[in-house]
């Protein structure tokens, strides 16, 4: 796998992967805060993109509308998707105990009465990578080709192995250092073996 033919094109370099085993490489999305070249090997892991919407009660008579911003509500719910219905009774509750809707990124249009209710869903809605450093214990994915994020025409995927094997003396985190034992079990967790 480190060189080959394309017609008159030929190609080289290392890869992660090895060529002892068939590997399943796919291009994984990088999420938004990724702009730093990624080197072949380097571990990634997977961030979860949330999304929320809120809905008004059918019977409000203060509150006719509602907005929500998803990351300070995942936040603030801990990143536990569902459903979420808080009722105003003299103030806004969640499962009876009073909260400030603005902590959980919610904005109302008029002024609450008693009785009014927001039910707020939150979603994930898609799943983006980055590299994991040495202090994340989790990584599911290797790096298989360099990946330029930077420039005019910067990469927003990168070629990497979601199965197979991958050679171990090319592995690193996203800050330079070898995997430790965990990050390794984790990969083989996901299918991706260091060999």
């Amino acid at each position: 796998m480190n060189e080959g033919h394309l017609g008159k094109y030929s190609f080289g370099g290392e890869r992660a992967a090895t060529d002892n085993h068939p590997a399943v490489i796919h291009h994984l999305p990088l999420a938004e805060g990724v702009t730093d070249p990624l080197a072949v090997g380097t571990l990634l892991k997977a961030v979860d993109v949330y999304g929320a919407t809120a809905t008004t009660g059918e019977d409000n008579t203060g509150v006719t509308a509602a907005s929500v911003d998803a990351a300070t509500f995942a936040a603030k719910a801990g990143k536990a998707v569902g459903a979420y219905a808080f009722a105003y009774d003299s103030a806004w509750k969640l499962g009876g105990q009073g909260v400030t809707l603005s902590e959980y990124g919610i904005s109302l249009t008029g002024d609450a009465a008693n009785g009014d209710t927001v039910t707020v869903t939150l979603t994930v809605e898609d799943v983006t990578y980055e590299p994991a450093l040495s202090t994340d214990a989790e990584a599911c994915a290797v790096v298989d080709l360099p990946c330029d994020t930077t420039g005019d025409k910067a990469e927003t995927s990168a070629a990497a192995v979601v199965h197979g094997t991958v050679k171990t003396r090319v592995l690193k985190t996203g800050d330079g250092k070898a995997p430790t034992g965990g990050q390794l079990a984790m990969l083989a967790r996901h299918g991706v073996f260091a060999v």
